[in-house]
């Protein structure tokens, strides 16, 4: 969700698989970049602009979700900043066509393992409408002393010199031993990687909580990474680069 001349050509990839067909509403997590939020925040506006059309958020489901009082509500500052729902928007447009159809952002903040339960309860219903699909919004690999993380996976040091690993190697290789981990769908294994490399992948809560979802309601998901990038190759200790990474899932 950053700049699409960083990642939208890797975006691209997963959404041109979307079959708009049957869909009716269109939830997207995506994580909080610019206010502290406990839990997940609903949006106050009724409307999104966009290039493509204006998209119309599901006040109805909203404000079922509202009732639990489990969810707070963005401030319109803080929903306006907000760009890891924002990015998705003209992908969703675009690959939803003609296809009437309405939107729920949820942005994610930091939760307990407790609330967490408590959103999955609150969400497994949707999931298993035919007529309802989901978007997790996320970077991977934030790396770089600008972004406090510089952690790089081990490597064989009998490798020769013309098969050495710069940085940006490493890096993809951290990523994707994450991607491969998602792929399995197995809540506890990504939660394990996370906490033994703490990859600075800012959509973790919303990836780890649909993997979780699955498990709850007894889907087996086919998930496949289809395209990886990174916004800049690393060569030195000085330079910073983010990840980017997409894949599809079909239930």
């Amino acid at each position: 969700h950053a700049g699409y001349t960083y990642c939208g050509q890797v975006m691209a990839h997963s959404y041109k698989y979307i079959n708009p067909e049957n869909i009716k509403r269109v939830f997207i997590f995506g994580p909080s970049h610019r206010v502290y939020i406990r839990g997940c925040a609903l949006p106050q506006f009724s409307v999104y602009e966009c290039p493509l059309g204006d998209m119309e958020v599901d006040t109805e489901i909203c404000e079922e979700l509202e009732k639990t009082e489990l969810f707070t509500k963005l401030t319109k500052n803080g929903e306006e900043q907000e760009h890891s729902i924002e990015m998705e928007l003209p992908f969703i447009s675009w690959a939803m066509g003609n296809q009437p159809f309405k939107i729920i952002p949820i942005v994610f903040g930091v939760f307990s393992q407790k609330l967490e339960e408590k959103y999955i309860e609150i969400f497994k219903p949707y999931l298993e409408q035919p007529d309802t699909f989901f978007v997790i919004s996320s970077d991977f690999c934030h790396w770089g002393e600008r972004f406090d993380y510089t952690y790089l996976p081990p490597v064989d040091k009998s490798l020769s010199e013309s098969k050495k690993l710069v940085i940006a190697d490493r890096i993809e290789m951290l990523d994707k031993e994450a991607m491969e981990i998602i792929e399995t769908g197995d809540s506890e294994a990504f939660e394990d990687y996370l906490e033994r490399t703490d990859n600075t992948i800012c959509g973790r809560t919303g990836i780890k909580l649909l993997l979780s979802l699955f498990e709850k309601a007894n889907i087996t998901p086919s998930i496949k990474f289809l395209k990886y990038g990174q916004s800049n190759r690393v060569v030195s200790k000085k330079d910073g680069s983010v990840s980017y990474a997409t894949a599809i899932i079909n239930i």
